[in-house]
Parts: C-alpha cells; structure tokens; sequence
C-alpha cells in the first residue's frame, strides 16, 4: 500500500511512533502531516550522496516538520538519490540513529532530538547538531494553523511539459543540426562522460543559458528531474521550443563523449 495524503492518518493513527525513511517529498509531506495532526513522534531520516539527517518531529514538545521544512522545493531544484545516488553504508548510519531514536521515544529515556537536527558528514566523519525551533506561524502546529488534514504535494513535486524518450532524442540529434543540446548537471557529474555535442551549464544557473529564445533546446541531467524542471525555468524566461530528455543520461543507450578539456 503506497502512504498517501488521504490514507496517511488512518496508517499513523495505529502506531505509537512513525520512523520515516521516505525518499520523496511528497510521502515525506504527508507522514509529516499525519504524525503532527494525531500527536505520533515522527523520527524522521534523510539522506542524499555522502549527508544524512535525523531529526524527531514532535509537537509540542518540540518543531513539527514544517516548521523547519515549511513546502517542498521546487520540482527538480533537488535531485533525487536516483539521480545524485547515496552511499550504501550511510543508511545503516542513519538508521540505527533513528532506531535508537525511536526505542528512546518508546521507553522515556535518555533525550530524544526534539528540537535538534543532527546532521552526518560521511566524508569528514562529523556529527553536528543543529538546534530547531517550532514556528509560532506553523501552517501545520501553529496555534492558527490551517491545515487540518494531510496536504497532497504531489502536484508541487512532479513536472510537466514535452519531453523526449532516448530514442526520440537519437532521432532528433541525427535530423537538426540546429538543436541546443545542454548537460544541466552539476560539474563533478561531468566527468562520467557527456551525451556528444552537449553544452554543459547547470540547472542551478539555467536562465542564464547564452543562446537564442527560439532556438530548439534540449536539456538533460542524470534521471530526469532536474532536466523537467530547468525547462519549466527557460520556458518561464521566454524560450520558446524546449524539451528534455525523459530518464536522463541514464536512459541514454549510446555512446558517451568525454568531457571538454
């Protein structure tokens, strides 16, 4: 059964504490909702590449999730594990602090991190805490809140418009010379190899794309995300023919260029 904003309260409200390991904004959003609407602790877990977090979200002894996290980002400004990746054994981190988190919560003892986020370097091999407060404004636990039930922000994560499939892309490349063929990843992703003839600009800067507004442009990124999003950006800037490619450079079936020196 995948936890929705309509089914999330009635799966929280069984439970006397929710441990959240969802790699979505929008499930993330919705288990947020539900733990603050019945008064579950939410151990909350979040990882991308080498960084973790680990949080208890619990009013009022503490900041709900929104809080701190008041909407999701953006669709695509964030790039997915798929798309960033995570490295396995910062799972295992993260989770046996939000296990021990949670047996804290269940037993009493000990000072579970309400109102504290603690943040893991994998690469520095640091442990941080960070204090959280809850915000006397909170949509969610304010004491003028207005949302009363789970918010369904799938729509706020998911991004529209054309895209091309890789095999449509191949056929694009191989019939017009003239298309703008733009790799929006970051420069560290570049490295791996580049689809032949892309110009390589990130996402984060993407409205500064020096070419001209009618031209046929075509972005990609690793899986999709950030490419659907950095054409919603150029169409709202005043491109007028872009497209991306569907699944990223990972559904790319041919050959890979270097990367320009």
């Amino acid at each position: 059964m995948r936890l929705t904003g309509a089914n999330a309260v009635g799966l929280v409200s069984g439970y006397d504490v929710v441990v959240d390991g969802a790699d979505n904004f929008a499930t993330r959003y919705a288990v947020a909702d539900a733990c603050a609407l019945t008064g579950r602790p939410h151990v909350w877990g979040s990882i991308l590449r080498f960084d973790g977090q680990v949080s208890v979200w619990w009013p009022p002894h503490g900041p709900c999730y929104r809080c701190v996290f008041p909407a999701p980002p953006p669709a695509g400004s964030v790039a997915s594990c798929a798309e960033a990746g995570v490295l396995g054994s910062l799972c295992a981190a993260v989770g046996s602090i939000q296990a021990t988190e949670a047996i804290k919560v269940l037993s009493g003892v000990g000072r579970p991190l309400t109102g504290r986020l603690l943040i893991h370097d994998a690469l520095e091999g640091t442990w941080s805490t960070v204090p959280v407060a809850r915000n006397p404004v909170c949509r969610l636990c304010g004491p003028e809140a207005t949302i009363t039930a789970p918010r369904d922000e799938s729509a706020a994560c998911e991004t529209g418009g054309p895209r091309h499939t890789a095999e449509q892309l191949a056929q694009v490349l191989a019939s017009d010379p003239g298309v703008v063929l733009v790799d929006v990843r970051e420069p560290a992703e570049w490295a791996g190899g580049i689809i032949p003839g892309a110009l390589l600009h990130p996402v984060g800067r993407i409205e500064e794309l020096a070419v001209d507004r009618d031209a046929r442009v075509v972005l990609y990124c690793a899986a999709g995300g950030r490419s659907a999003a950095g054409a919603q950006r150029l169409r709202a800037a005043g491109f007028t023919d872009v497209t991306d490619l569907e699944g990223g450079i990972s559904a790319w079936p041919g050959e890979l260029a270097d990367q320009p020196g």
